[in-house]
């Protein structure tokens, strides 16, 4: 995988007067359309027509952002990261128009630019431009005051460049990189950009977890494994030797809250046996039932209360009712104390705690 972008400088003679009459230059000619090669042979480059040139122009103001592109004297721009000289300018282009010749650039000079144009110590400009594989010009990176117009295109690939982006990535360095990470091999650049941004976002998210078990524990946001580790180990050693017991205000034993849910549910079935025993025990009264549709009643009662007493509601007479015989009249269960509930509907209630009232009203509900 290559992460490089060819860059090429392009020499030409600079014209003896600007339009402005200074004696220097206004606007430069960069770049001429169609293809060309350099006087030692390298190319060919390409700036296909005057589209292309717009395009070349728009991705150069794209990169620069707000930035005027910078010219120095025999590139030393390029050279200054490796024989550490300084690059002063010699001036800067503003703007850049399409021609119908080519690419042109608007120089604004500075002071020891003019003053070494002037004096005819420089009589060449040569732009540095970006290309891909194929020689077809992306965009206008720089330029310089040269004297060596023979070199009219001078490749300068292989210079170390301030802008990463541009750097070329040594192919043995990548393939370990994508060892490294678990990719294959033939992993493009957008593939490990979008892995690498995952893992940021990965890296993160564990970061903010961590600074909350971090602070659950007492220690610093910033500490590290191992300290949580140790902390997460001592708060569980103290947990084992001072178990705490339960408060017995809010909690009961397990075997009493079992035997309680035993006996409501033994109640509750009590209940319902009483509501249906009493159902029946109507039905008959009012001769809505003969005797030996007893048992049948019971069954249905107890499977459908309300439907049986919606039957029974509609049954017609078919026996005397007892409250119409001599003496007769529905009697309470013999068995039943003062307070109308049996002894042993009055020994749950004194079990669980609830008056008699409360406990028929219960009844009543089921």
């Amino acid at each position: 995988m290559v992460l490089r972008r060819n860059i090429a400088a392009h020499s030409t003679e600079l014209p003896a007067t600007g339009a402005s009459g200074t004696g220097l230059p206004d606007w430069v000619h960069l770049l001429p359309l169609g293809t060309f090669h350099g006087r030692d042979g390298r190319g060919p480059y390409t700036l296909r027509d005057a589209a292309h040139a717009s395009e070349v122009i728009a991705a150069t103001r794209k990169y620069q952002g707000g930035a005027d592109i910078p010219g120095d004297f025999d590139h030393q721009i390029l050279f200054a990261a490796q024989n550490g000289q300084p690059a002063p300018a010699s001036g800067w282009i503003k703007e850049m128009d399409v021609r119908a010749d080519g690419l042109w650039g608007r120089v604004e000079w500075s002071a020891s630019g003019s003053e070494r144009l002037g004096r005819k110590e420089y009589r060449y400009l040569s732009p540095v431009f970006n290309h891909d594989k194929a020689g077809v010009v992306t965009r206008i990176r720089a330029f310089a005051l040269t004297n060596m117009p023979n070199l009219e295109l001078t490749a300068l690939a292989s210079q170390s460049l301030s802008d990463r982006e541009e750097d070329p990535m040594d192919e043995v360095a990548m393939k370990a990189l994508l060892k490294a990470l678990g990719l294959p091999e033939t992993t493009t650049a957008e593939a490990l950009s979008a892995h690498c941004q995952k893992l940021d976002t990965d890296a993160k998210a564990a970061k903010v977890s961590l600074a909350a078990i971090a602070k659950s524990l007492g220690q610093a946001e910033d500490a590290t494994g191992e300290v949580l580790a140790a902390a997460a180990q001592d708060v569980s050693t103290k947990a084992k030797a001072n178990p705490t017991d339960p408060d017995p205000a809010k909690f009961v034993p397990m075997s009493a809250f079992e035997d309680l849910q035993g006996r409501v549910a033994a109640m509750s079935t009590q209940l319902s046996g009483d509501k249906v025993a009493q159902a029946v025990a109507t039905a008959k009264a009012d001769g809505k039932l003969a005797p030996a549709q007893e048992e049948w009643a019971k069954s249905y009662a107890t499977k459908d209360l309300d439907g049986f007493i919606a039957w029974a509601s509609a049954a017609p007479v078919i026996v005397t009712p007892s409250h119409n015989r001599q003496g007769g009249g529905a009697q309470p269960p013999a068995n039943l104390g003062a307070n109308g509930l049996t002894a042993e509907e009055t020994a749950v209630c004194s079990q669980i705690g609830i008056t008699p009232e409360q406990f028929k009203k219960t009844r009543e509900n089921v």
